[in-house]
């Protein structure tokens, strides 16, 4: 879990002029599961609950992200 509280940003067309930015949680859920003790699957959701936020003024982020690996590691 990661939280930011209310901030002040500078407006993306002005270099003087300061905007509020609102507070915002984020959560991130991972897993991962083997099937062998070399070979697993892991999984990681990002912005788990499509919390809507911005982390500098002018620039979206991304609503959600799945990410899913498959790897080996020999023994």
């Amino acid at each position: 879990v990661f939280s930011s509280g209310n901030r002040v940003d500078t407006e993306i067309n002005s270099s003087t002029t300061k905007v509020g930015l609102a507070s915002y949680n984020l959560a991130t859920l991972t897993a991962r599961y083997h099937f062998t003790k070399e070979l697993y699957m892991a999984a990681k959701l990002d912005n788990a609950t499509r919390a809507r936020y911005q982390v500098a003024h002018g620039f979206n982020s991304a609503p959600q992200g799945l990410f899913v690996t498959l790897g080996y590691q020999p023994q």
